[in-house]
C-alpha cells in the first residue's frame, strides 16, 4: 500500500517501488503456476437462460446503479490520491513515508471496522 510504497521511494527513489513490485511478480509467478496447476475449476450447473454476458448484466438497472455509485465514490478518491501528496510535500515538506502513512489511515479504518460493522449489517437488514 501507500506506506510501503512511500518507504521504498524514500529508500531507493522513484524507480525502486516499481522494481520491487516487478521482482516480486517474477518471484511468485512460477510458484503460483506450480501451486495452481492441480486445482480444478468448480463447475456449477446453470440453465442456459440464466447465463448473462457481462454487457447484459451491466444493462440491468440495479447493477448499473451500483456501478455508477462505485464510480462516483471512487473517482474523487483517485483524484485525491494523486494531488494530496503533492500538496502535503509542497506545504509541509513531508516525506513519502509520512504521506504514505497518512493515506494508510483510510484503509486501516476499513480493515478494523469491517469485521465489526459487517455482522451488524447482516443481523439488522431485512430478509
Amino acid at each position: 500500500g501507500p506506506a510501503i510504497g512511500g518507504a521504498l521511494f524514500d529508500i531507493g527513489g522513484f524507480l525502486f517501488p516499481f522494481v520491487m513490485t516487478g521482482g516480486m511478480v517474477l518471484l511468485f509467478f512460477p510458484l503460483l503456476l506450480f501451486v495452481l496447476q492441480g486445482i480444478q475449476p468448480h463447475s456449477q450447473h446453470q440453465e442456459p437462460e440464466a447465463q448473462l454476458s457481462m454487457w447484459q448484466l451491466t444493462r440491468k438497472l440495479p447493477v448499473a446503479m451500483v456501478c455508477l455509485s462505485v464510480f462516483l465514490v471512487n473517482a474523487p478518491l483517485g483524484l485525491l490520491d494523486t494531488s494530496f501528496p503533492v500538496y502535503l510535500d509542497h506545504i509541509f515538506g513531508w516525506s513519502a513515508t509520512h504521506i504514505g502513512l497518512l493515506l494508510l489511515i483510510g484503509g486501516a479504518v476499513y480493515v478494523v471496522s469491517s469485521p465489526v460493522v459487517g455482522p451488524i449489517v447482516d443481523a439488522t437488514r431485512p430478509r
